[in-house]
């Protein structure tokens, strides 16, 4: 939806079956492209990093959807460090929760200061003193004063309260022994799901570290997905379309 409301022409990339992501080579069949938003799906990648290296090599901006993803390993980076910039998500259900909101990991400069003025209305207020003095001289802005209540770009209120920010940072302490107990339970699931035919196998052997967030079963008929929906529905199993 951002990329509608921004004016921008969203282009769907397909994913492979085995990973449930998309592929250097999914990104190649499409022409033209100026940034690839990529989602990092239900703790998995495919070959990201190749993606990266195609992306800077071809001047496309590299962004990840890292929300379901938080804490999985590749190629000895995590994901959610691929890109110019990422997304996490803490809403309910997630890794972690604050019971609302998110981050967003990024080691551009100007990247950070526009993002801390766009989550407080566009102000300045959350900045550090050496760039607020940049941009209040940059703008003429009385910093004494004027600058308290002064706009620089377009913003909203996306800043967290003392609870949600308390909350989030309690649990990140608990993150590497949540991914592991995620991990542990995940590869069991896998398993299952891959001895036996009626579904297609998963892979994530070429994953260090797999932070799952939950295990997706695809069928290899619509007949037989219908057989197993209504066997998890009637074992109080609950399920949901995977994306």
């Amino acid at each position: 939806m951002p990329i509608i409301q921004l004016g921008l022409t969203p282009v769907p990339l397909d994913i492979e079956l085995d990973t449930l992501n998309v592929s250097l080579r999914t990104v190649q069949q499409v022409q033209d492209l100026k940034c690839v938003f990529i989602t990092n799906l239900l703790g998995r990648c495919d070959n990201i990093d190749e993606i990266a290296q195609y992306c800077e090599a071809n001047s496309i901006l590299l962004l990840e959807d890292n929300c379901e993803s938080m804490g999985t390993v590749y190629k000895g980076k995590k994901l959610g460090s691929y890109g110019f910039a990422s997304t996490f998500s803490t809403y309910v259900g997630h890794h972690i929760s604050t019971i609302e909101g998110g981050l967003v990991c990024t080691d551009d400069e100007e990247l950070y200061t526009m993002l801390c003025m766009v989550r407080a209305h566009g102000r300045d207020r959350n900045l550090d003193a050496e760039r607020q003095n940049a941009i209040r001289k940059k703008y003429d802005v009385d910093g004494t004063f004027f600058a308290k209540y002064t706009f620089y770009t377009l913003g909203y209120n996306l800043r967290p309260n003392e609870v949600t920010g308390f909350l989030g940072c309690q649990q990140m302490k608990y993150i590497d022994e949540i991914v592991a107990i995620r991990e542990q339970n995940a590869k069991r699931f896998v398993a299952t799901v891959n001895a036996n035919d009626d579904f297609h196998p998963l892979r994530i052997d070429h994953m260090e570290l797999f932070s799952n967030f939950a295990i997706p079963v695809v069928c290899n008929s619509k007949e037989t997905f219908e057989l197993y929906r209504a066997q998890f529905e009637s074992q109080g199993v609950e399920i949901r379309p995977i994306v």
